[in-house]
């Protein structure tokens, strides 16, 4: 395996942890403690933006979307670390947008390798998390604890697919 590649698994299994600690951070503490979760998202979406444009620098075909992707990372999570009172009242919508996008891209992905073995849990796996994430976007406002509880088990659920999408890989 290539060390682009190396880096590439090493930083998605980060982020698949972290989504899982943070979802089950949601689930115990629901509640008035959004803001925090908002700061902690923050951090996650600081260290995803510096992964990325690690990446960037370290891949010798240096791509404008990682590039692109890794700024936009860093900008929401700045954001979201300096003003977590706007972001509380779109946090169900952001978090939806991006479980979209982690579940295309774990879809993706699936289908790609759809010969190797547990490939089905996979697929499905990311289906759920597009659900999920639709859900989040057009149910966003309803009772907020609804709405930190299915976020806590939607980042669980992303995790647990981008752990196992990447045991698959290997």
């Amino acid at each position: 395996m290539s060390k682009f590649l190396k880096n590439l698994v090493s930083s998605k299994i980060v982020m698949a942890l972290l989504s899982v600690v943070l979802g089950v951070i949601l689930l115990i503490v629901q509640g008035g403690a959004l803001t925090l979760i908002v700061k902690a998202t923050a951090i996650v979406f600081i260290g995803a933006g510096v992964g990325y444009a690690i990446l960037f620098l370290l891949n010798k075909k240096r791509s404008n979307t990682m590039l692109a992707c890794s700024v936009i990372v860093l900008i929401l999570g700045v954001l979201f670390l300096i003003r977590p009172d706007i972001i509380v009242n779109f946090f169900p919508v952001i978090l939806g947008v991006y479980l979209i996008i982690e579940g295309l891209t774990n879809l993706l992905a699936s289908l790609q390798h759809k010969k190797r073995k547990g490939f089905l849990v996979g697929l499905i796996l990311a289906i759920l998390t597009i659900i999920v994430g639709v859900y989040l976007i057009f149910r966003a406002g309803t009772v907020m604890n609804i709405v930190v509880i299915i976020a806590g088990i939607s980042l669980i659920v992303n995790g647990l697919t981008d752990l196992f999408a990447l045991k698959a890989f290997k």
